[in-house]
């Protein structure tokens, strides 16, 4: 079963009702956490945006440390 399109305009606006409800300051991070827990079409892009970060981050320390080339 195909999910949903994330409908980005309905996100930002949550986005900015969830940033209004605090009062002071709020983090980037809790604001997307909250949306993430109340959306799990977004929290699956979320964590394939994760996922692929740290595949990348790994691909990168592996060559920087020369894993993967011929030796000889």
């Amino acid at each position: 079963m195909a999910s949903e399109p994330i409908r980005w305009p309905v996100v930002m606006g949550r986005a900015r009702e969830s940033m209004e409800s605090y009062e002071g300051g709020v983090t980037l991070r809790r604001v997307m956490y909250r949306l993430v827990s109340e959306d799990n079409a977004l929290a699956d892009v979320v964590l394939r945006e994760a996922e692929a970060s740290v595949h990348e981050s790994c691909m990168m320390k592996m060559i920087v440390l020369g894993f993967g080339r011929a030796r000889g």
